[in-house]
Order: C-alpha cells, then structure tokens, then sequence
C-alpha cells in the first residue's frame, strides 16, 4: 500500500461494505421469518443469513488488519441502503414478492460494492483484502443467479395470496420468456415452448 491516504481510502471503502453487509443481516434476518410457509425459500435464505455474516465478519477481519474499526449499523450508508430497499419494496403488499425484490436489489448492491472493492483493493496492492473480497463477491453472484430463478415464483405466488387466478401454465410460460433472453437456467430444463424470437437470444448473464 503506497501511503496513509491511500490506507484511508481502503478503510472508507471497507467500512462501506461492513455497513452493507452489517444491515443485509438484519435484512435477511427478517425475511426468514416472513418466508416460515415456503420451506425451500426459507432454507435457502437461511444460507445466505449465514453467508452474509461470514461476509460481514470478513470485512471486519481487514478493517482490524488495517487499523480501522467497524461502523455502527447507524452509518448514512446503511440508512441509505435502508431507504432505497423500503422504496423498491413498498409499492407491492404481499410480503413474498417484495421481499423477493429487495433481496434482489440488495445482491446488485453488494457486486457493486465488492467489484469496486477489489478494484481499490487491486490498486493499491492489498492482496489480503483482493481475496477476501472475491470470496465474498462469490456467493453474492450466486445468491443474484438463484433470486432471478425463484422472482416469478415468488410473484406468482404473491398473486395468488393476492386473490388472482393464476393461470397453470403461467410459471413455465414466464421461466421461458426470461430463460430465451439469458437470465437464468431454471433448473436447466428445457422451456416448454419457443418464444418468438427474432433475433438471437443474448449470451447467459454469469
């Protein structure tokens, strides 16, 4: 590392990323509650409860390293993350689906912040923090992949809590529409039917 400011630099940009991580815990915390009657979401989550507070106790492990300390929860990063989350998630009732949705703005802000993470980090020659970060940008690109598989699920369902008829093939028909413009493998099955298409479909996301 060149100097005390460019030090200064990586414990702000930690410290941002503890906040992140430190609020997403309380976050994915709740949602486990909210998500008791879906057994596979609520497992799921649950890991990713685990993985965020590993995260967070990573990031706090290079905050130490380099002299800093953890922010409290009350950061403006976190109140922020705290507005914009309740902003995207509050034009829909049903809990499932705007929980859905949070959760999956929440994971963009995560890549975001690591990608920028490992950039500074790279810069400035903290291989230390580089590898920390790729661990954790690892399973936040992971948790990303497995929400826009599980999205109309989620919204579909919260239709139905809603009071709307939901048609039997209407799961299949919109995992194909999303699967024919490269975001997600639902399972790698095949769609049940080609959507019109024409031009070819983009490259899958990764």
């Amino acid at each position: 590392m060149a100097n005390g400011d460019s030090r200064k630099l990586l414990v702000k940009s930690l410290e941002d990323v503890y906040a992140l991580e430190a609020h997403l815990v309380q976050m994915f915390s709740d949602h486990v509650k909210d998500a008791q009657d879906e057994p596979q979401i609520r497992q799921k989550i649950e890991q990713h409860l685990r993985e965020t507070e590993l995260h967070r106790d990573r990031i706090e492990q290079r905050l130490n390293a380099l002299g800093g300390s953890k922010p409290g929860l009350k950061t403006t990063v976190s109140s922020v993350i705290g507005q914009v989350l309740g902003g995207i998630g509050g034009s829909r009732a049903s809990t499932l689906a705007k929980n859905a949705r949070e959760e999956y703005a929440s994971e963009h802000l995560e890549i975001a912040a690591y990608i920028e993470l490992i950039t500074l980090a790279q810069t400035l020659g903290d291989q230390d923090t580089v590898r920390t970060a790729q661990l954790n940008l690892r399973d936040e690109v992971s948790m990303e992949q497995w929400l826009v598989e599980r999205l109309p699920e989620a919204t579909l369902k919260s239709l139905q809590r809603e009071g709307v008829q939901v048609p039997a093939d209407a799961l299949p028909a919109t995992q194909s529409l999303i699967a024919n413009m490269g975001l997600g493998a639902f399972g790698g099955q095949q769609p049940p039917y080609e959507a019109p298409s024409p031009q070819a479909p983009p490259p899958p996301i990764s």
